[in-house]
């Protein structure tokens, strides 16, 4: 046996895990309700049409950098995009 094996022993076993801290994602999402929407999008040119129907809050999943929204029952699923939304980019103001 080679005299240099039992220096093997000696040296210290490191054992780790890298972990790798990313800066947090998020994307800014409000669910309106008929008792909030007014304070957030009233100023909002298409807020006109969508405050005379009925309301109800949608479901919001957010992980990481994704956001996920949906109606339950027949409800159809409105979304504001108050920084660049105009009447001329009603693109911006999503409706399923």
């Amino acid at each position: 046996m080679p005299s240099f094996v039992p220096l093997i022993f000696l040296l210290p076993v490191l054992q780790g895990c890298l972990v790798v801290r990313t800066p947090k994602c998020e994307c800014p999402v409000l669910a309106l309700t008929s008792s909030n929407i007014a304070e957030n999008v009233e100023s909002h040119e298409f807020y006109q049409n969508v405050s005379g129907y009925p309301m109800a809050s949608p479901v919001v999943k957010s992980e990481d950098c994704s956001v996920s929204m949906y109606c339950k029952g027949d409800y159809s699923l409105v979304v504001f995009d108050e920084e660049t939304a105009t009447m001329s980019q009603l693109a911006r103001v999503h409706i399923t």
